[in-house]
């Protein structure tokens, strides 16, 4: 037999070696294909590196925020805390201050209400002093009997004796004579009522007019030049210091 030629194969084997031939080709395809995964998962890997190395460093930064914050806050409230004691405890040292000097106040005030009262006491237990008070009220009555009686052409209600303390103001007295004029008026309509209604009720006489023209229909007072065409006027009553000084009644 010849070395080159082809020597028969069986059937069999030709089909393991088509069958392998064909696993060659797949061989190839599936390697094209594996090689083009590990290029994706090498990919990948080195994006989700990248992806964990970005996490890992915010979340240091995050953690290292964290902290500042934290310590910042914390010694912010400690500070805060730090400066309202100290308010509180110079709010609590200027309390304390006021309180004294409210207190230091109050002694001084008491202190003095107590001379005050001592010497109010005092002053009212002088009985010279009271001695004084009535002999120059017994004076001033005994000089305003003795006005009254040299100046008797002066009426009562006269601006001349205001000064009087016995005699009220002239406001007041011109009050008090509306209110006598009122009252007499309410009188003459109440006895008008109760008569006959015979005519209208009498009028009060105007101030500054005489009595005996308002009320009498007579002329109105004449002057002192008229000669005696009235009579003097009724002396005051005299007072009682003035009859026990002198002995006489003044009247």
């Amino acid at each position: 037999m010849a070395a080159g030629m082809p020597v028969p194969t069986p059937a069999g084997h030709q089909a393991e070696l088509n069958y392998i031939y064909g696993q060659e080709q797949n061989i190839d395809a599936l390697v094209s294909l594996l090689t083009e995964s590990l290029e994706k998962a090498k990919f990948s890997r080195d994006a989700n590196a990248k992806l964990l190395s970005q996490y890992a460093n915010a979340m240091a930064n995050l953690l290292r925020q964290f902290h500042e914050y934290k310590t910042k806050h914390v010694s912010d409230v400690a500070a805060w805390h730090r400066s309202y004691r100290k308010q509180l405890a110079d709010a609590r040292d200027e309390n304390a201050r006021l309180r004294e000097q409210i207190w230091q106040m109050q002694a001084h005030a008491g202190r003095a209400n107590e001379s005050l009262r001592e010497y109010r006491r005092k002053y009212d237990e002088d009985e010279g002093r009271w001695n004084k008070l009535v002999d120059e009220k017994a004076h001033r009555q005994e000089l305003r009997f003795w006005k009254r009686m040299a100046m008797p052409e002066l009426d009562d209600d006269d601006p001349y004796w205001s000064d009087d303390d016995d005699i009220i103001d002239p406001a007041e007295k011109q009050r008090l004579h509306e209110l006598d004029l009122k009252a007499a008026q309410e009188q003459l309509d109440s006895q008008a009522e109760d008569s006959d209604g015979q005519g209208p009720p009498p009028q009060l006489p105007l101030p500054g007019m005489g009595i005996g023209m308002g009320m009498m229909g007579g002329i109105p007072m004449q002057r002192e030049d008229s000669g005696a065409s009235h009579g003097v006027p009724a002396l005051p009553p005299r007072p009682s210091s003035a009859a026990s000084s002198t002995g006489s009644t003044g009247q």
